[in-house]
């Protein structure tokens, strides 16, 4: 990535943060194995890197707000180069063979509002951290390794409107916490190794989906519970 960035082509950008900002997309290509992602259309060119494939959306100043790569076959671990796109506000690596760990450069990203991971090869603690993206609306964890108990931190995200955490190997029991989740319209949690009792609060949230292990959570205002995350039925109004 560093040989890549002393391309002539890059000594014509005159924005300290863009080009930081293309050294950090570059890391992300070669750490990710870009050469065998499913579709790298303009990725090190001299083309602008808003008009690279999965560069969804920059601000007038031409910062990245919005990486798209899902379903493109990225591998290997999430850069930490990342933390230089600090304009970030979606994040989708979703349905990829990304493993190790969520870093803890992403508890930094303040204007972060949509975070999808899903259905990768994660396996590690849902970190504290994320409990600090204040703007955070939309969590998707499911379908990966993440172990361990919830972070209570998360219940500081009052802009959280979905939640999705199916699928995991997660234990205990959901934080009271998560009765402040006030904006909460969406939450799955079905799948995992979480009991109840469930926060008396949570059954009070505006929640339209619900989706649980009912029998082994307890709940009892779950809008489809399920078995082990399979054959989830709608329970009756």
């Amino acid at each position: 990535a560093m040989q890549w960035v002393r391309e002539p082509f890059n000594g014509s950008i005159r924005s300290d943060a863009r080009f930081l900002e293309r050294y950090a997309l570059a890391v992300l290509y070669y750490s990710s194995q870009g050469e065998d992602w499913v579709t790298e259309q303009n990725w090190l060119t001299g083309a602008s890197e808003c008009n690279w494939f999965g560069v969804a959306g920059c601000d007038d100043d031409g910062r990245v707000q919005q990486l798209n790569l899902s379903e493109n076959r990225l591998r290997g671990t999430i850069p930490e180069e990342l933390v230089l796109l600090e304009n970030l506000q979606v994040l989708d690596l979703s349905k990829n063979e990304i493993d190790g760990s969520i870093p803890t450069w992403l508890g930094t990203i303040s204007p972060l509002e949509q975070l999808e991971l899903q259905e990768n090869l994660i396996s590690s603690n849902i970190p504290s951290y994320l409990g600090s993206l204040v703007n955070l609306n939309f969590l998707d964890l499911a379908s990966n390794s993440f172990v361990g108990g919830l972070p209570t931190e998360i219940g500081r995200l009052s802009q959280m409107s979905i939640l999705s955490l199916y699928n995991n190997a997660l234990t205990g029991t959901v934080p009271f916490t998560y009765e402040d989740l006030n904006g909460l319209r969406q939450l799955y949690i079905d799948g995992t190794d979480l009991v109840g009792p469930l926060p008396l609060g949570l059954c009070e949230l505006p929640l339209n989906r619900f989706y649980s292990d009912c029998g082994e959570v307890g709940c009892t205002c779950c809008s489809h519970c399920c078995v082990n995350g399979e054959n989830c039925v709608p329970t009756e109004a």
